[in-house]
């Protein structure tokens, strides 16, 4: 069959040379094509052929590089030929170099991306430290944005900077749509940064995840927001465990406590009071006051509160007792010289535990203490200017006084 198509010129006729058409013909055999087919098949080949190599001639006539241009023309020489093998060795070749030069504009093009992403990323600095949250945002996403996906851990920290940033605009500034776009962007980040590549970093997404919810939903009527970051609390402590990251296992439990504490303030009973102080107590167990003192006086500050919500609930005095005593113990740590805010608080948290206890014993001698630290805390909060907190205070204030009057004048009439 071979030596018949050779023998009627198939070479002029289609042409090509015959070492071209004796490749074609094996060819046709090892894919066993069909007898009947074999003159039709050969003659669309032939025409592939031509093509192509017509076209590689035309390629090298172009004005890519020389050695590009030189493996062509050596391909086209080689297909003419019929050697095939001997075609795609060039070919290969070419691309190679192409690859090559692709790969080292990539990385080139990468670098000047993470470099301009590097420098926006400190324009983000810069707007967060003039505390223009929303432009810092802004500055951060767009660095992210120019982040390759190779360097996963650098996009993270960049879109974490982003909705930190978001975050500081709605708790500050009171921007509750902050809040809600800084919720968005950590869901995203969820989605891009799952569990199961990089756990710790998803539980602290999880995290602040939470406290974004928290915020929110404090600001809110219903509960939905609450019982969201009371989730998202409880997914990061499945990988933020006591024995893989202790502190930040402690965060977390104390974020956790104060989210049941703000739940509990709308939902009916103590259940969630009793939960929130499981989960201070927790926290107070690698949260220890020499190991990081000032996180402990702030856990003890929240173990305090779900104490004293708890002790509103209840009829005896040893939850409001207990409270007090946290309270106390925080204000070893929370030194008005150290943290004036953070002691006006607590001054403030204490007097209120001071009122609810003196009003369940009728024991004006405790209430009267209770009156010395709302003064004490609204001193602080007129000193700083905190208005919201002072009005606050002078509220509270003007309530345990009106309660001591009250209780004189019920201990004069007997």
């Amino acid at each position: 069959m071979v030596s018949g198509f050779l023998g009627q010129g198939f070479s002029e006729e289609l042409g090509v040379t015959k070492a071209a058409v004796e490749t074609m013909l094996a060819i046709l055999k090892e894919q066993q094509a069909p007898p009947e087919q074999l003159e039709s098949k050969l003659k669309e080949i032939a025409e592939r052929h031509l093509e192509l190599t017509e076209k590689l001639h035309a390629l090298s006539n172009s004005n890519d590089e020389p050695e590009i241009t030189k493996q062509r023309e050596q391909a086209a020489e080689a297909i003419e030929q019929g050697d095939y093998d001997k075609a795609a060795g060039f070919l290969e070749q070419a691309v190679s170099i192409d690859r090559q030069a692709i790969n080292e504009q990539q990385d080139a093009l990468d670098r000047r991306k993470l470099s301009a992403a590097a420098t926006i990323v400190q324009q983000g600095e810069l707007e967060r430290t003039r505390l223009n949250y929303r432009k810092a945002a802004e500055h951060f996403a767009e660095a992210a944005s120019l982040v390759p996906m190779s360097e996963a851990d650098t996009r993270f920290d960049y879109l974490m900077k982003q909705s930190s940033a978001l975050y500081a605009q709605g708790d500050e500034f009171g921007d509750n749509q902050a809040l809600v776009e800084a919720i968005d962007a950590l869901r995203l980040i969820l989605e891009e940064r799952i569990r199961e590549r990089a756990p710790l970093d998803w539980a602290l997404t999880k995290d602040n995840l939470g406290n974004a919810l928290c915020t929110l939903g404090e600001r809110e009527s219903g509960t939905d927001r609450l019982e969201q970051a009371v989730a998202a609390y409880k997914a990061a402590l499945e990988e933020r465990t006591r024995e893989r990251v202790p502190l930040d296992w402690a965060m977390t439990q104390n974020n956790l406590g104060c989210a049941l504490i703000d739940l509990g303030e709308r939902k009916k009973g103590t259940a969630k009071f009793k939960q929130a102080i499981v989960a201070c107590k927790a926290a107070l167990e690698e949260r220890t006051r020499k190991r990081v003192p000032l996180d402990w006086a702030m856990t003890q500050n929240n173990l305090g509160l779900a104490l004293w919500r708890l002790g509103e609930h209840e009829s005896g005095t040893e939850r409001l007792k207990q409270a007090v005593a946290a309270y106390e113990a925080a204000l070893g740590e929370r030194t008005r010289k150290r943290v004036p805010l953070d002691w006006a608080q607590t001054q403030e948290n204490l007097g209120l535990a001071l009122w609810s206890l003196a009003e369940k014993s009728q024991n004006q001698a405790i209430l009267l203490m209770g009156i010395e630290a709302l003064r004490a805390s609204a001193e602080v909060f007129t000193k700083w200017r905190s208005t919201d907190a002072l009005q606050t205070a002078k509220q509270n204030l003007a309530g345990a006084k009106a309660l001591l009057i009250e209780m004189k004048g019920r201990c004069s009439s007997r």
